[in-house]
């Protein structure tokens, strides 16, 4: 696992998403003024059989807490936003807000969820990694920008800076089985600092419906729902993100 700090002002955690890493994010934090704020990008760490998913989030929070910040904001992506959920309740005297930006509380359909993915879908990206991991990925980024305008931009960059990167495989499914099996719908509930939702209308992978979903379940809460953005909304719609998280900090 590894950290990577842009700027000297106030502190914003970022942890990116499934098969992704810390680069998703540089384009997006290049719209700040790095002289107020502080970007720490963490990359996820591996994931072996061993470890319970309690461990990886007290790896990643150790690792925080390195860093020495007396006070910060978390901005959480898909399943960065499930580990910002996490390491919120680690440092809860330390977080004034948390960016979940689509986020769910639970991936994969259940009799409680109807507004998830079904579980066949995580176990053909478990099984494609293994078979193909290029043709899995590129499967996997082409569903991520399903009805985006600026898709093949942003493919590229998908292409040049997450999947020539060195990818565990054994870590990727590891991941896969926590997105199956865990949910948040207690936690959500039970977070006392402001949540900022960010999500793209045109989402496959969590569907908008699950937002407003979520927004009953957020006590104190601001909302930015794009129309025209999917599942990666501060990359391809990276200026209305922007703004919107400026209303905090004027």
């Amino acid at each position: 696992m590894n950290i990577k700090i842009i700027g000297k002002g106030y502190p914003i955690v970022m942890f990116h998403g499934w098969a992704m890493n810390l680069k998703i994010f540089e384009p997006f934090v290049e719209l700040f003024n790095i002289k107020k704020y502080k970007f720490i990008l963490i990359n996820l760490p591996d994931i072996h059989n061993e470890m319970i998913w309690e461990q990886v989030i007290e790896q990643i929070d150790c690792s925080l807490k390195k860093i020495s910040v007396s006070e910060f904001d978390l901005f959480g992506w898909s399943l960065g936003g499930q580990i910002a959920i996490d390491i919120y309740f680690k440092n809860k005297t330390k977080v004034n807000q948390l960016y979940l930006v689509s986020t769910t509380p639970q991936f994969v359909n259940s009799e409680q969820w109807k507004l998830g993915l079904e579980k066949s879908v995580f176990e053909n990206f478990s099984n494609g990694i293994l078979s193909d991991l290029q043709k899995t990925l590129n499967k996997f980024f082409k569903l991520q920008l399903m009805g985006q305008k600026n898709r093949k931009e942003h493919q590229v960059f998908l292409d040049l800076h997450i999947s020539k990167e060195k990818i565990n495989i054994l870590s990727l499914q590891n991941y896969l089985k926590h997105m199956q099996m865990k949910n948040y719908f207690d936690a959500i509930q039970q977070i006392s600092c402001q949540v900022n939702l960010i999500s793209g209308k045109k989402d496959k992978i969590v569907p908008i419906g699950s937002q407003h979903e979520l927004l009953k379940m957020v006590k104190n809460k601001r909302y930015l729902f794009i129309d025209e953005a999917s599942h990666i909304p501060f990359l391809s719609h990276s200026e209305e993100c922007r703004s919107f998280m400026m209303q905090n900090y004027e």
